[in-house]
């Protein structure tokens, strides 16, 4: 504002203005001497104790709001008059200006998690106990962009999806700081955070890959293209639902240079989006990160960094490098081999690599086509296996930190397997053991899981020099305390229980221990 006039030569209109400002400070200033003079007072009064704990807690109320108000003007004023310096924002700040913006309507206003755009909030309706997400920009120019006017647009759009697999965008403020948007608050976790952790089965991969389908297609005809779909997009839900954020088109900022050629949008982006020629074949794109998606959770990893649990960001040219790779090979049968490989079907890669397909033109017509052709495959399924690996995937879902809390809370339980670990780990890091442990339960689970249709590796694991083999009993000891440790986390088989009723989770989970065991003596 000020800037602007002097830019246009309008001197006094600026000194006006920056007169203003500091009248305005001065003012402030004064009601802070107002609220520190009650607060000298307040303390006085405890120490004598002329006041009840109540009638301090009603005043100091009174005082805070007060004061976090003077802080909000302040800031506001800061933004208007001065909108092209670079504040900083802190969490505590927004959470205080959120709080002074929605007082009245939501409270328990918390950060949850930052973000790469965006820092989100957790917080509760007064009246309906709703809780809700607050996803805020924290950007102090975001409303002054000459964009604004297409992300208004854009959200009007978003506002009216409904879909199951779709979180809702139940509202917005980009009238003034801080600019957010209110969501629905989905209590899950991110499908990134599981795909680590957690070995999907075909079926249960073949079921996201189609609801992700599903949804994002619903955006698409409703005129919405995603552009960043990936791992790390998706949320899990504890209903086991994939569910979609379709929020990042309503973004704060052009994208960086330095984003355009991140590891990250390597590995998912499509060909023309990098080439920045996605105009016409922007449904197609997100086609194309869809495939890139569902390889990674049928393979465990990217498929163009194979290091998914590498603690560093993957090395950019090595991604690069992988993709110039899959797109340039003269033997169109390479590509094919190089998803077979990972142990996907035939039918299931032919679809992949339609969708994967370097020119959008050669990709599906729609992702209707992509789901109808996904529905027509029939994929043979273990009762036991989804089960027990659903029950698997809720504990993972309902506590981050489930890994490590089996580790310590149970396996450590036992001395000899605690040995063990502790003699493998004493040259390794806090961080580099975590990382360890998550991919070791994986694959252990996965072992234990599929031992039936993969029977060798499970004698491998067990046998074999280089590992120092493992003991019958210890490895029958690991497969109680990880069934003790989901009876535990697992809010189905915590119902079956409270209900008295007969456990298929349960029996599932005996059904492959029995097995397990039998399959290691028949050696």
């Amino acid at each position: 504002m000020i800037r602007e006039a002097i830019k246009n030569g309008d001197i006094a209109e600026a000194q006006q203005k920056i007169d203003e400002f500091f009248q305005f400070i001065d003012d402030a200033r004064n009601e802070l001497y107002i609220q520190t003079g009650r607060t000298n007072r307040l303390t006085s009064q405890d120490l004598m104790g002329t006041i009840s704990p109540e009638e301090k807690d009603r005043a100091m109320n009174k005082i805070t709001i007060a004061t976090l108000y003077c802080c909000h003007a302040i800031e506001k004023k800061l933004i208007d008059y001065f909108p092209s310096v670079n504040f900083k924002i802190s969490s505590e700040s927004l959470t205080d200006q959120l709080m002074m913006k929605h007082m009245g309507r939501y409270e328990q206003i918390q950060e949850k998690q930052k973000g790469g755009s965006a820092i989100f909030f957790r917080g509760k309706e007064v009246h309906t106990e709703r809780k809700v997400m607050l996803r805020v920009l924290p950007d102090l120019n975001f409303g002054k962009e000459p964009q604004n006017t297409l992300i208004d647009e854009r959200l009007q759009q978003v506002l009216k999806i409904k879909h199951r697999n779709i979180i809702k965008v139940l509202g917005a403020d980009l009238s003034g700081f801080p600019y957010h948007l209110i969501l629905e608050y989905i209590d899950g976790i991110s499908l990134d955070h599981l795909i680590g952790r957690v070995p999907f089965t075909l079926s249960r991969s073949l079921s996201i890959f189609r609801e992700l389908c599903e949804a994002v297609y619903h955006l698409h005809v409703n005129g919405i293209v995603h552009k960043k779909i990936k791992p790390d997009k998706v949320l899990i839900d504890n209903e086991l639902r994939p569910i979609i954020s379709p929020f990042d088109i309503v973004s704060s900022s052009k994208r960086q240079l330095s984003d355009s050629i991140s590891s990250q949008n390597l590995m998912y982006e499509a060909p023309e989006l990098l080439r920045g020629e996605a105009p016409g074949h922007d449904f197609q794109s997100d086609q194309f990160s869809l495939a890139l998606l569902a390889f990674e959770l049928m393979s465990g990893y990217p498929l163009f960094c194979q290091k998914r649990h590498a603690a560093a960001e993957p090395n950019v040219f090595e991604v690069f490098e992988a993709r110039r790779k899959f797109f340039e090979a003269e033997d169109p049968a390479y590509r094919k081999k190089i998803i077979k490989k990972a142990g996907i079907p035939e039918a299931v890669t032919d679809i992949l690599l339609k969708m994967l397909d370097r020119n959008p033109q050669q990709r599906y017509p729609s992702l209707l086509e992509a789901w109808e052709a996904l529905e027509a495959i029939d994929i043979p399924q273990d009762p036991d296996v989804e089960k027990a690996l659903a029950s698997y995937e809720r504990c993972c879902v309902a506590n981050p930190n489930f890994t490590q809390d089996f580790y310590q809370d149970h396996l450590f339980k036992k001395p000899a397997i605690r040995t063990i670990f502790e003699e493998r780990e004493k040259a390794r890091e806090d961080r580099e053991k975590t990382s360890q442990r998550e991919k070791m339960l994986r694959i252990a689970i996965d072992t234990l899981i599929h031992h039936q249709t993969e029977p060798e590796k499970l004698r491998h694991i067990l046998h074999i020099n280089a590992h120092s083999g493992i003991d019958l009993d210890l490895y029958g000891d690991f497969i109680e305390s990880i069934i003790k440790c989901i009876q535990e986390h697992d809010a189905l088989w915590k119902s079956y229980n409270r209900r008295g009723s007969k456990n298929p989770v349960k029996q599932a989970w005996e059904n492959i221990k029995v097995s397990a065991i039998k399959t290691i003596k028949e050696k």
